[in-house]
């Protein structure tokens, strides 16, 4: 029986050693493009479904629309609310950031 190799010993020290092998291999490039294209992938999927519930009161131009997303972007969104099968779960959390993009909005505004 094989044992796997997950850490090297030294002097009492744990060293992992995947990250140096995915490192050497080139899989943390290919693990995080991944990661970036599922992200990228799913803020696609809640721009589609909540576009028009989220700004049918709101009179955002197309160029604020796409801001707030990118805002949205840089926001680690709970895995709870992108599996939720329940609509309003969603909603009430892009209504809840929309505000805080119309504060963030506002306050450049006066900065300017």
């Amino acid at each position: 029986m094989k044992k796997k190799v997950n850490y090297f010993y030294c002097l009492e020290i744990e060293i992992p050693l995947y990250p140096f092998l995915n490192l050497i291999a080139g899989r943390t490039k290919v693990l995080k493009s991944r990661i970036k294209l599922d992200k990228t992938i799913k803020f696609k999927a809640f721009k589609v479904n909540y576009k028009e519930l989220l700004f049918e009161e709101e009179e955002f131009s197309k160029v604020l629309q796409n801001r707030f997303f990118n805002f949205i972007m840089d926001i680690e969104i709970p895995k709870d609310i992108c599996l939720a099968n329940n609509v309003l779960i969603p909603i009430t959390f892009l209504k809840k950031e929309l505000k805080l993009f119309k504060i963030r909005l506002i306050t450049n505004e006066d900065k300017d």
